[in-house]
């Protein structure tokens, strides 16, 4: 791959990378408030708050490996668009529901749409030369961080003035964008083995993080720290709305806040 077209990559790439990342941001933290709007009572918010965040990265763990798999057989690109175009279609049916159990319904279907980032660093570090790889990557990786930072502010304005399913469609329309321009400039570099891998050797990744310790150790911090930050974050929205007393301008102090604290520590 010569220089113009790596570069061109890498732009396309990070930049669906910003997308998602702050697509997901625009609409996640005000998913209590979104809740509230679709007929939950206070009293069962919080629940109701739990399972509708955590149903979609169970299905989304569940769902990794063999999406790991897919990868190897039909190629990162192919898995850049497929995550990239259901997420688009689970953000419209989600802004479509008119009660929660439509929206769980929507989040079990996000859970399937996962493996954008990692399909998409394959995709940088079969195209990147050598002596750029790091380049690559943490210019790829800013892309997430600024998504962080960026999602929950623009969300928050938008959610505030013209609604949460405004928030949502806003966020489906940018990522179609995104998926036709990958589909357009993105190249694929890497190597496709359809006659040695199989779907059904899936199970045989988490069997052999069991024999790992130090792999055992690494999850058991990655699943605390995860658990911390989505706490915060599916909270904020009720937390705000108690301490003011009022829910008016929740969505728009929720966004702020969040924007302003950051992405979280890696």
């Amino acid at each position: 791959m010569n220089e113009t077209d790596f570069k061109k990559q890498l732009a396309v790439l990070t930049a669906g990378m910003f997308c998602m990342s702050a697509s997901y941001n625009m609409m996640a933290p005000f998913l209590p408030v979104y809740l509230t709007q679709l007929g939950i009572s206070p009293a069962d918010l919080p629940l109701w708050t739990g399972i509708i965040f955590s149903v979609t990265f169970f299905v989304g763990a569940v769902m990794a490996p063999v999406w790991g798999r897919f990868s190897d057989l039909f190629g990162r690109k192919t898995m850049c668009l497929r995550s990239m175009a259901c997420v688009s279609i689970y953000y419209l049916l989600a802004a479509a529901v008119n009660d929660p159990y439509q929206l769980l319904a929507a989040r079990v279907i996000n859970g399937f749409a996962n493996g954008y980032m990692p399909a998409a660093m394959a995709l940088l570090t079969s195209a990147a030369p050598d002596k750029r790889m790091g380049e690559a990557l943490g210019f790829f990786l800013t892309g997430q961080m600024l998504g962080h930072i960026c999602g929950p502010v623009f969300g928050g304005i938008v959610s505030h003035f013209w609604g949460i399913r405004a928030s949502m469609i806003m966020g489906a329309v940018i990522l179609l964008a995104m998926t036709v321009l990958i589909f357009i400039f993105v190249k694929s570099y890497a190597p496709v083995q359809k006659t040695v891998r199989r779907i059904e050797d899936a199970p045989v990744c988490f069997s052999r993080v069991w024999r790992k310790p130090v792999l055992l150790e690494m999850l058991f911090c990655t699943f605390s720290f995860q658990c911390v930050i989505l706490m915060m974050q599916s909270g904020m929205a009720v937390h705000l709305a108690d301490l003011s007393g009022e829910r008016e301008a929740v969505e728009l102090k929720t966004g702020i806040i969040l924007g302003l604290g950051g992405p979280p520590a890696r």
